[in-house]
């Protein structure tokens, strides 16, 4: 596997996916600076995600995984309650109180980005360890759900 083409395959939605949504905020563009540092905090909010979510699945244990339970814990417990919550926990520290937060868009455009921070490394992670299907896949799957959760969110 080629992993200059990986890297670049998993990083690219992330980063268009930001842009987009910069560009949507034409009232009052976000100060860029703030948007590098959200979305960093994305970034490196994935690491304690995955170690919460190791922790969190531990209880998964209860349930067999042949219960409908079990499905429904392992998405909307493990992976959504961490993982939104994080993206959630880095906006309304970082940005939230700033003054140039100071429209709908602004929230939108802060969630979306501290979600692609997320996505990006976790997409590395997965195109690392999985090939560059997995970056074709999930650059039409998982990144953008984040997104629209993050939208959602925002």
């Amino acid at each position: 596997m080629n992993v200059v083409l990986a890297l670049t395959l998993a990083i690219i939605p992330a980063f268009i996916i930001v842009i987009y949504f910069y560009r949507k905020d034409k009232a009052k563009p976000e100060p860029k600076g703030l948007i590098i540092r959200i979305f960093l905090l994305g970034l490196f909010s994935t690491l304690p995600a995955l170690i919460l979510e190791i922790a969190i699945s531990e209880f998964r244990g209860i349930l067999k995984p042949y219960h409908v339970l079990y499905p429904i814990f392992n998405a909307f417990v493990v992976a959504a309650l961490v993982e939104e919550s994080l993206k959630l926990f880095i906006v309304r520290r970082v940005a939230f109180r700033k003054k140039c937060f100071d429209e709908i868009m602004d929230g939108i455009v802060y969630a979306v980005v501290a979600g692609m921070g997320f996505a990006c490394l976790e997409n590395i992670l997965y195109v690392l360890g999985r090939g560059l299907t997995v970056a074709v896949l999930r650059a039409f799957t998982s990144i953008p759900l984040h997104a629209a959760v993050s939208v959602i969110m925002g």
